[in-house]
């Protein structure tokens, strides 16, 4: 039951042809029959979103009791406003479930081998921590079965609103108004920390999420890796990627964040089991490269208060982004297993 206590650094001991135990295909459950068809339209009001439901500033999205683990909502005195704004806050809702759909198919792949070498099994209790469009959350609901339990947390649920009941709990607002108790198997967050000026806080509120022995999986990019390939090299899209490095700087945020986690994790008080980098080389038209283009029309407007980039320069980008005959390092991801001790 539960997650695996040991890493298990031989991937072919547990990995069932990346399609999880139940043979859901996950990084198709976004296509399923309980797909989010019209992003767009607002949420509609659901039976249990009572006002009871709330946990301080947190709303908890489903019909069924809380779980133990959830007591009381913190104190007010113990929060405080977010350091820095989430660069993609303002984006449309259909185009945000565009680009969150995107980050699935370039990268959910990696993180399922990830998640199968951590041993999670039927009645595990896990949390996903900026559940995004929800493809792990579909994930690990398939894998922990009906007796387990996956609490997804967002600061916007609107794409994970098919996931409500069963074993899914979905809780809308910040991680660290949740109260939780030590009682999670495993922990698991996709480019979230980088976001975060209090990268430090939401560790140690993950490690108070995760039951001694239980396990935590992170992953983080570092964008200063990002390097165009062709031999006479490419001025504005260097630009444009000193325009991404100095958005996250701007912002008091660390653009090489993935090369500091392992350390970062340590010195949140966990034993490391594993680490590892992907250098994300790839060409145009492939999925990472439709990300980045993608992020790059989002965030133009960030991208050119930089002062490094023109519009121009954006455009250039892009057209590379797209272009199969064009090779690119977009960025690298990080990642770590990490166990409560």
């Amino acid at each position: 039951m539960g997650a695996g206590r040991a890493w298990r650094e031989n991937p072919s001991a547990t990995i069932r042809d990346a399609r999880g135990s139940s043979g859901l295909d996950p990084t198709a459950v976004a296509d399923s029959s309980q797909r989010l068809d019209n992003p767009a339209e607002p949420p509609k009001r659901r039976e249990g979103m009572l006002a009871s439901d709330r946990l301080g500033s947190c709303r908890l999205l489903n019909r069924r009791p809380s779980p133990e683990w959830i007591t009381t909502a913190g104190s007010s005195k113990h929060r405080r406003k977010d350091m820095t704004k989430y660069i993609f806050e303002t984006n449309a809702i259909d185009r945000e479930w565009k680009r969150l759909r995107m980050i699935e198919e370039a990268v959910d792949a990696e993180t399922i081998t990830l998640l199968e070498r951590a041993g999670l099994d039927i009645g595990g209790r896990c949390l996903e921590i900026g559940a995004g469009a929800g493809s792990i959350v579909g994930w690990m609901a398939a894998r922990v079965g009906a007796s387990g339990l996956v609490i997804a947390v967002d600061k916007r649920t609107t794409y994970l609103q098919r996931f409500q009941g069963g074993s899914v709990r979905v809780i809308e607002g910040d991680l660290k108004d949740v109260p939780l108790d030590h009682s999670v198997d495993l922990a698991h967050a996709r480019y979230l920390l980088i976001h975060n000026a209090d990268d430090g806080e939401l560790l140690a509120k993950i490690r108070s999420a995760v039951k001694p022995g239980g396990m935590v999986i992170l992953e983080e990019p570092d964008f200063t890796s990002a390097a165009l390939l062709q031999p006479e090299g490419d001025a504005a899209v260097r630009r444009v990627n000193g325009a991404i490095c100095k958005m996250f700087t701007d912002a008091g945020l660390d653009p090489a964040y993935g090369l500091k986690l392992p350390q970062k994790v340590e010195e949140a008080g966990f034993d490391l089991a594993h680490t590892e980098s992907r250098l994300h080389l790839r060409a145009g038209g492939t999925p990472i490269a439709r990300v980045m283009a993608e992020s790059a029309e989002v965030l133009r407007e960030e991208y050119t208060k930089t002062g490094l980039a023109t519009d121009e320069d954006v455009d250039h980008y892009v057209a590379r982004a797209h272009d199969p005959r064009v090779w690119s390092v977009f960025y690298a991801t990080v990642s770590v297993v990490a166990h409560r001790g």
